[in-house]
């Protein structure tokens, strides 16, 4: 919700409410207070990659699906950076597998763009992960997809859950501390 000065609350979400702004002000008076909230700010670790022609569908931009392909990309070199590539988990005899994804898209993508897949956790469980993503595009930092995705530790080769292991803990805490 976003209040306006006459502190009534908008319905609208912020975003949209930004993006409105301007021209209904102009016209009615009206005037939003945006408070930033620990959501608005991007995560800092993010992934480069191009948007390849068989990412994208007959109307020529990225096929919706394909964003959450780009969000577990972007969690697997995120992992990578920290410090836990995936031959490490392996070696744990540990997994992830998915147990929610939410995506929300914002705009297109099409061929040959460079797309900065920006993730981290958002929170972290006792034998899961919940992990924020936003696709931006770099030329012009639009915003086009963003979500969360939420990851169970399993352990192999049995594929029950599993408490995370305190060397992934420690890593995502020296991550933030970097970071924060």
């Amino acid at each position: 919700m976003v209040p306006d000065v006459s502190g009534q609350d908008s319905s609208t979400s912020s975003t949209t409410a930004l993006s409105w702004l301007g021209p209904l002000a102009a016209r009615t008076g009206y005037c939003a207070i945006h408070v930033c909230s620990e959501a608005d700010i991007r995560p800092a670790f993010f992934h480069p990659l191009h948007v390849r022609y068989a990412d994208t569908d007959a109307q020529g931009h990225v096929f919706f699906a394909n964003y959450l392909t780009y969000a577990d990309e972007g969690l697997t070199w995120w992992l990578h950076h920290i410090g836990l590539p995936y031959s490490r988990l392996e070696e744990l005899a540990l997994d992830f597998v998915f147990a929610d994804a939410q995506c929300t898209y914002r705009d297109r993508a099409r061929f040959n763009e460079l797309l900065h897949v920006h993730c981290g956790p958002e929170r972290v469980g006792r034998t899961s992960l919940t992990h924020r993503f936003e696709v931006v595009r770099v030329s012009d930092d639009t915003l086009l997809a963003e979500g969360t995705l939420v990851q169970v530790c399993v352990g192999r080769p049995e594929g029950r859950p599993t408490p995370l292991p305190d060397e992934l803990r420690a890593a995502i805490s020296a991550s933030e501390g970097a970071s924060g």
